[in-house]
């Protein structure tokens, strides 16, 4: 008995090791929509996301309208 348990608990630790090393790396970037609105020096625009730093990016705050992204400020 001893020696089943010893292996399931070998053979479930290689398992976690390797699935971990397979898993997709995600660096995720939160962006607020009013982010454009802070004051001068310190606002900050979609085309400032650096894309070497963001795997993904996160608009916080959209307006949806008819199952589709609407304005939510007047251009």
């Amino acid at each position: 008995m001893s020696i089943n348990k010893n292996f399931l608990v070998i053979f479930s630790i290689i398992v976690l090791k390797f699935t971990g090393c397979f898993a997709d790396f995600k660096k995720i970037c939160y962006f607020t929509n009013w982010a454009q609105f802070r004051p001068s020096g310190a606002e900050f625009y979609p085309e400032d996301i650096n894309p070497e730093l963001c795997t993904h990016v996160i608009y916080a705050f959209a307006k949806i309208e008819n199952y589709t992204l609407a304005h939510t400020e007047e251009s």
